[in-house]
């Protein structure tokens, strides 16, 4: 909206005194005594000189058919003093006088129109006439955002955190993999006996032996591993060595290697039994990593968020900014008019201390847009991670690849592209894939898990247990493996059993605490979803508002423009005081602000709109959904 046009033709000139030649009159006295009225009296405009040569072209050209051949010398001098006596006659003279007036009155308007026209051009062009340029970072909203993602401290102390969820989920399902093991024990046992039979038939009192074994169990080389059905197994090979001295005599081999293929399986029927109960610390290490990657994604735009908002702010600011400096300078215009009213004796001591008033609030709402400029760039720059990369003098002390960074952020952004389109039923829609929703369905999940593991434990705990074995004995360890693998000697068995608590008082505990809390992760994820609907639609309706005030606001400030442009010619002409000029001023600036700020709260609410439709910074270039890029 341009600033309405002020000039100071309002003040009125000197009036002009017109001066006539004495050849226009018939004498000489009478011209004096003509001149010294004129003089005397001051006020009253003289027509334009004349001459008797052209009286009496004129006279010819009014009466083409009269010549000085038809009339006699006497007639022609009649005429021509009756010509003169009609020009000097007072009355004649006062209408001529009156005729002249009008036309010099006209001339003067035009001048004075024309002045002002002059005036208000000069005034317009001072008004628009750019600052003096000031070096600035240029910085789109794409690259803010790619800056901020790159550079924010919170992304970086988020950042680890479905890292180490991961590495959580690793871990629990290390549980699972198969284990290889080694256990060998071996040493010689010299002991007293009380009889033959301890001593295999020797007539001593003492026996030695020699062994060599697993350390425990029945495998010396074995693979074992926990299985996700909630079983396990073990399938080994193992030998036992054992040489008595002195050899008994009911001893068959004294030095002999017993060796076997052993293997093992152990398997829950109800209590452990499945995936529920077997894979639970697995299951809830995974819901909590997929909750701390979609908690990640929901801070990650949240960052978004508050760079475009930040962004739109210090847009806003320095829009203000440049208002509230175009309006100090109106204000001095103001100022110096007054002044000189003051020097021409039109406007006293209270008219100009009202116009430094009206220059001192305008400087005073410069330098708070400056301030709040000021305090928006900081805003942005802690939201880029950049607000430590300046000293207090403003040298760079980082980041020595981009000197533009010290320079005062300027948003860059094209006007004709940024209503954004507000369709509920479509934003709605795509909302519900937003990471909030997904982040309350993985804790649900995660308690689900917990439930039936918990609703499991209830249950009694019966085992199956299963062995199978080949044997083979002989005094060397190679006959002894071959025994083994002939398959005539085996062992097998199977074994059950049974446990259960009496009471269950702690089980039943479990099963409730983790129901009320499923509970209530159910209604958190409803109202999430629930919220987020709300939360579009308060969005929409302050974007509708804000669009409709701003076109209000538009038309007002063109109504203040038309009305400050009239009470400025009213005051050029004195029908009305300064305190009216002043006024209508003030509100134009008012007007003026308001519509900026208006505009910015409209900025604010479309980015406001996109994180709550869901955007992952499509509209920056950025896609967040997939989070390797950041994991």
């Amino acid at each position: 909206m341009p600033i309405p046009s002020l000039t100071s033709s309002a003040f009125p000139r000197p009036k002009r005194i017109a001066a006539r030649s004495f050849a226009s009159y018939p004498n000489k006295d009478e011209a004096e005594a003509e001149a010294e009225e004129t003089d005397a009296t001051d006020v009253e405009e003289l027509p334009p000189p004349r001459n008797h040569d052209q009286n009496d072209k004129e006279l010819d050209l009014g009466n083409p058919s009269a010549s000085a051949s038809n009339k006699t010398p006497e007639e022609i001098d009649v005429e021509k003093q009756d010509s003169l006596e009609s020009e000097t006659d007072p009355s004649n003279r006062k209408i001529d006088d009156d005729s002249e007036k009008q036309s010099d009155d006209a001339e003067e308007g035009e001048d004075k129109d024309e002045e002002n026209n002059e005036e208000s051009d000069a005034l317009q062009k001072a008004m628009a006439a750019p600052f003096p340029h000031v070096p600035t970072w240029q910085l789109t909203l794409v690259d803010s955002v790619h800056l901020g993602i790159t550079n924010n401290r919170d992304v970086a102390v988020l950042q680890p955190a479905p890292k180490a969820n991961a590495a959580a989920v690793s871990f629990e399902r290390g549980d699972f993999d198969p284990v290889f093991g080694l256990s060998v024990f071996g040493g010689e046992d010299d002991r007293q006996v009380r009889s033959e039979i301890q001593n295999f038939g020797a007539k001593t009192n003492y026996q030695n032996r020699d062994f060599f074994k697993p350390v425990d169990g029945l495998n010396q080389i074995y693979l074992k591993q926990r299985l996700m059905n909630g079983g396990s197994y073990e399938i080994g090979v193992g030998t036992d060595y054992q040489r008595f001295v002195p050899a008994g005599s009911e001893l068959i081999l004294p030095s002999a290697w017993e060796s076997s293929i052993n293997i093992n399986y152990i398997q829950p029927l109800l209590r452990g039994r499945g995936k529920a109960a077997a894979t639970v610390k697995l299951r809830v290490a995974q819901a909590k990593q997929e909750q701390s990657q979609y908690e990640f994604y929901t801070e990650l735009r949240e960052i978004v968020r508050d760079i475009d908002i930040a962004y739109w702010e210090l847009a806003g600011a320095r829009r203000r900014l440049d208002v509230a400096k175009r309006y100090v300078r109106l204000g001095e215009i103001y100022n110096e008019q007054e002044i000189e009213r003051g020097d021409l004796g039109l406007s006293a001591k209270p008219q100009q201390i009202q116009a430094m008033t009206l220059l001192g609030d305008f400087i005073i709402s410069a330098a708070q847009a400056k301030v709040e400029v000021d305090v928006s760039e900081m805003k942005l720059r802690r939201l880029l991670g950049i607000a430590d990369q300046l000293y207090a003098d403003n040298s760079l002390c980082s980041l020595e690849s981009n000197p533009e960074i010290g320079l005062p952020i300027e948003p860059v952004y094209d006007v004709n592209h940024l209503d954004e389109p507000t369709d509920l039923s479509a934003a709605i829609s795509h909302a519900m894939s937003r990471p909030e929703i997904v982040f309350q369905q993985a804790k649900v999940k995660e308690i689900q898990y917990r439930l039936a593991a918990a609703k499991n434990s209830l249950l009694p705990d019966i085992k199956a247990y299963t062995q199978y074995q080949q044997l083979g004995l002989a005094k060397e360890l190679d006959s002894s493996s071959s025994t083994v693998f002939d398959g005539d000697y085996e062992l097998w068995g199977v074994g059950i059993t049974y446990e259960r608590r009496l009471t269950q008082r702690s089980e039943r505990a479990d099963v409730r605490r983790l129901s009320y809390l499923l509970c209530q992760e159910q209604a958190q994820a409803r109202k999430v979803s629930h919220d987020i609907v709300g939360q579009l639609r308060e969005t929409k309706a302050f974007i509708d508002t804000a669009r409709a005030t701003i076109e209000a606001r538009e038309a007002q400030l063109e109504k203040l423009a038309e009305q400050v442009e009239i009470y400025n010619e009213l005051y050029k002409e004195n029908r009305v005081s300064l305190f009216e000029r002043v006024q209508f001023a003030t509100r134009l600036q008012e007007a003026e602000l308001s519509l900026i700020q208006d505009w910015t709260l409209l900025q604010a609410n479309q980015a406001q709109w996109r994180f709550a439709r869901g955007d992952n910074a499509d509209t920056c270039g950025i896609e967040l959904s997939n989070g390797r890029t950041y994991l």
